[in-house]
């Protein structure tokens, strides 16, 4: 057996968040077995010794296909009022949001789906798309009810003289 010499370095890994369940240290090594994309951060490496000590910071992305996470799955708005829907997705590089089932065109601005005055035609079941250069994801229970009019009030004052 080797004998250690008093300026042998300890190494410790850390990070904001606990390390990984799989993560395992072997001597200056950080492997993370199975990655996922909440492993993804910077992790911190504290070696020590009698001369000191050295921090060394290496963030790690984590490339992974788009997750749709949540949004405006259904909404009822009257006929000829706004509206908008959100699809909300995660994934590495950030995934571009589409929409499809559109029976006509649309604003879409950064995931919302925009429709300045509905019509009869657009109450239906929307599908969300999220993609990104991993892959892609979709999400096809988005649903617009459109209900009855609304009507602009107009006040006449009639003054009689």
């Amino acid at each position: 057996m080797k004998p250690k010499l008093a300026t042998q370095p300890t190494v410790r890994w850390s990070r904001l968040r606990p390390l990984p369940q799989s993560a395992i240290v072997n001597d200056a090594f950080l492997v993370i077995q199975s990655i996922r994309p909440q492993d993804a951060g910077t992790y911190v490496s504290t070696v020590q010794n009698v001369v000191g000590t050295v921090e060394k910071r290496v963030s790690l992305f984590v490339r992974a296909k788009p997750v749709i996470t949540g949004g405006t799955e259904s909404l009822t708005a009257a006929l000829g009022s706004s509206a908008s829907m959100a699809c909300e997705a995660v994934g590495y590089p950030q995934p571009e949001i589409s929409w499809y089932n559109m029976p006509r065109d649309y604003t879409v601005d950064k995931g919302m789906l925009e429709i300045s005055r509905l019509y009869p035609g657009d109450q239906g079941t929307y599908v969300c798309q999220a993609q990104n250069d991993f892959g892609q994801n979709e999400k096809d229970n988005y649903y617009i009810s459109v209900g009855g009019i609304v009507n602009s009030i107009f006040s006449v004052v009639l003054i009689l003289f």
